[in-house]
């Protein structure tokens, strides 16, 4: 991995960082219709079609970029970030992931970002560096975009 892909995902675990906190603010008005649910681990409200979707959109300076085109990279669900708001952080690091978990032991991965690198992109770091925004969404109409290293 170079110097700038390891900057790029540095920037990347930062901004998702943000993402975590956008999410969990702007959830406050809708924690307070409804907790989270006592069982599943996953927040509950009387609105069955609650959701927070977070895309990983490309960055505008990759060849494949479409300025036209929604240029998602993954999609990752928000609602760990609400259901994990009381846990301890996991300091788990990457176990299936060498290179990255190597590479960024110094770092602290926020959970997105370890729901990003395990799930949404299966360890593949040459898509983390293409990534280059965040977009949350918090139905029902909630959005913020954070653009890498913002």
């Amino acid at each position: 991995m170079s110097a700038n892909e390891l900057v790029a995902i540095r920037m990347l675990n930062n901004s998702l960082s943000k993402a975590e906190y956008w999410i969990r603010r702007h959830s406050a008005t809708l924690r307070g219709e409804a907790g989270p649910s006592k069982g599943n681990g996953r927040f509950s409200s009387g609105l069955p079609d609650l959701r927070v979707d977070v895309f990983c959109i490309l960055h505008e300076s990759d060849p494949c970029f479409d300025p036209t085109g929604e240029n998602l990279v993954a999609t990752l669900d928000g609602l760990s970030v609400l259901a994990s708001a009381t846990e301890t952080p996991e300091e788990r690091c990457l176990d299936e992931c060498e290179p990255l978990r190597h590479a960024l032991s110094d770092m602290h991965m926020f959970r997105l970002f370890r729901d990003l690198c395990e799930h949404g992109i299966a360890c593949n770091w040459e898509e983390l560096v293409r990534i280059g925004e965040i977009s949350v969404q918090i139905s029902p109409g909630q959005t913020a975009r954070l653009r890498r290293g913002a």
